[in-house]
């Protein structure tokens, strides 16, 4: 009984890792059908929602926003010409406060250790809408460069 109960553990602890390797690999970006479309620059034009429902045009503040994604998953966020935000961007299908099944999720993990995740869609090759995961917040329109 001693022999037989030595190697539970071992089985226990690689049925775990097994499991844990495989469990999330149709939800990253390797395995999503649009990938190619978040490539690029990516200019702000409005932003609109808020608790009073207020839309936000780019024309009518004094800075740009803009974001950069690029082929090895880095991204930039930045005003103007400066960089507020620049670190490690991941893809992936999760739940939404904003749509009933599971929505495109762009998680943002910046340098300083901080990170953010936004629900996300494209509305033809040349328009991302990116919504803030929480109630009463934005959602932001932007225009490829």
């Amino acid at each position: 009984m001693k022999t037989v109960l030595k190697g539970f553990p071992f089985f226990i602890v690689i049925g775990f890792f097994l499991f844990a390797f495989t469990a999330c690999e149709d939800d990253e970006i390797d395995n999503y059908p649009n990938k190619n479309k978040i490539y690029g620059e990516w200019q702000w034009r409005q932003s609109s929602g808020g608790f009073v429902g207020e839309t936000i045009y780019a024309d009518s503040v004094d800075h740009s926003l803009s974001y950069s994604f690029t082929l090895n998953s880095n991204y930039e966020y930045r005003r103007n010409d400066s960089i507020l935000s620049y670190g490690m961007f991941n893809i992936f299908k999760n739940n939404s406060i904003h749509f009933p099944s599971p929505n495109n999720q762009l998680y943002l993990s910046n340098y300083i250790g901080s990170s953010e995740s936004l629900t996300f869609n494209f509305s033809g090759n040349d328009t991302l809408i990116l919504y803030d995961e929480c109630i009463d917040c934005y959602q932001h329109l932007y225009i490829r460069k």
